[in-house]
């Protein structure tokens, strides 16, 4: 599994700390991720110009809390907070794109269906529940599609033509198991599921 950051100085807990890499000391951790620093004298070590007030210094990549014996509260706060900030920093470059058909000229209608329909770009779709809708994630475009299918339905197109449709193009993954998304990334999800997607890619590296 990709790691996405590195906590140095505590164990892992399981769940969402799959993403993270865990090490004991500096000699463990990956290169250019963000890394937290658990432990007072770890973070008076590695961080430079260190202020006990200041948790994170972005410009270094670097941020640090108390261990669980000098602080228990802040240390369970803290590396909560640093999960969120380098998912939240794995997602800043994901745009999101509401496919709204009838505003398209009939040009880009073909050149998105095409897209959606036949081309072999790899997509991962996911087809919410309640709201509706098939996001569908582009890796190549860094984008996520929202498609409304209640939209197509009201247009003349059934849902089930859309899903069958998507389904058929062998390059469309469809996610079906959020058995992936533990209680951390639930919370952090939130109602913005069209990044439901973009995080299953992340979790299964």
């Amino acid at each position: 599994m990709k790691k996405i950051g590195n906590i140095i100085g505590c164990n892992s807990l399981g769940g969402l700390d799959a993403l993270f890499n865990f090490a004991h000391d500096r000699s463990g951790m990956i290169d250019g991720l963000p890394t937290m620093y658990v432990g007072l004298s770890n973070a008076e070590k590695n961080i430079a110009g260190f202020d006990i007030l200041t948790k994170s210094y972005p410009s270094q990549n670097k941020w640090w809390t108390f261990s669980k014996t000098e602080r228990r509260d802040d240390n369970i706060r803290d590396i909560e907070d640093f999960k969120y900030d380098v998912l939240r920093m794995c997602l800043s470059d994901i745009t999101y794109t509401y496919v709204d058909f009838p505003r398209y000229s009939h040009s880009r209608l073909k050149s998105m269906i095409h897209y959606f329909f036949v081309s072999n770009d790899r997509k991962i779709c996911f087809i919410t529940m309640g709201s509706g809708f098939v996001f569908v994630y582009s890796a190549e475009y860094s984008t996520v599609f929202g498609i409304s299918l209640s939209l197509c339905e009201y247009l003349g197109i059934g849902k089930k033509k859309v899903i069958d449709s998507l389904k058929a193009n062998k390059y469309n993954e469809f996610l079906h198991d959020l058995s992936f998304m533990d209680g951390t990334l639930r919370a952090f999800v939130g109602n913005d599921t069209h990044y439901i997607p973009v995080l299953w890619e992340l979790c299964r590296g």
